[in-house]
């Protein structure tokens, strides 16, 4: 349940405060004593400031920030946590099989190295993709015309977001399977368990280094064809 107010949140807070610029809805999102770490000149504290700060930015940036900007986003930083062995609890450096100290392999492996670097080299694709279009329209027709219709290239654009937050997603998913096999299978809830098993159909543990980008498809089709949503319903 707290969870999901969290979730609720932070979609709420991107969606319609720093996109649609709700400033009165930081009234119910944000406690009365908000302070900002890291202020801009002239804030000030508590709600008052922050909605200060968010006029700022929106100000200086016009941003918009939409679901498929959240997903992508909140994705490639959790990936960061799970490989980097700084952050993932005991899990091995980017979620190479166990290796024995005395094993001649030890350190010849990447395991997820190269995905985490995918993911986000595809992040940031999504997050440019999402500046509005509109802002590079021209004058045309011998400046009779002041706008050009943006529409289609906003549509393609759209298009290819979609596509790449699939594969953002299907790294995440893969990392976190290849994660619940170093940890222990036996200790997932059993939703989890139905998604993990249905994953490991299409796609083996990672022992050791090979080629990954048919992995990602592998996934990439589960999440299109609806597979991974029916089994597992949210």
């Amino acid at each position: 349940m707290r969870l999901e107010r969290n979730r609720t949140t932070i979609l709420s807070f991107f969606r319609d405060v720093i996109g649609a610029g709700n400033l009165d809805l930081l009234d119910k999102l944000a406690v009365d004593d908000y302070d900002e770490h890291v202020a801009l000149p002239g804030q000030g504290r508590g709600r008052e400031g922050l909605k200060r700060r968010v006029a700022k930015i929106r100000a200086a940036f016009q941003p918009r920030h939409e679901l498929h900007d959240v997903i992508v986003e909140a994705d490639d930083r959790q990936l960061e946590l799970i490989v980097d062995e700084k952050f993932n609890r005991g899990l091995t450096p980017n979620l190479i099989a166990h290796v024995e100290k005395d094993d001649y392999e030890m350190g010849l492996h990447h395991g997820f190295k190269g995905m985490q670097i995918a993911c986000s080299a595809l992040t940031a694709e999504a997050l440019k993709l999402s500046n509005p279009v509109s802002v590079f329209s021209r004058s045309t027709e011998a400046h009779n015309q002041d706008k050009v219709s943006m529409g289609t290239i906003a549509a393609r654009d759209a298009r290819s977001i979609v596509e790449l937050v699939q594969q953002v997603a299907a790294i995440h998913l893969l990392a976190l399977c290849q994660a619940m096999d170093l940890r222990g299978a036996e200790n997932m809830s059993p939703k989890t368990q139905v998604a993990y098993r249905l994953i490991r159909e299409y796609v083996p543990f990672v022992d050791r280094d090979r080629r990954m980008d048919t992995d990602i498809e592998q996934v990439v089709r589960l999440i299109r064809s609806s597979m991974l949503r029916q089994v597992v319903p949210f």
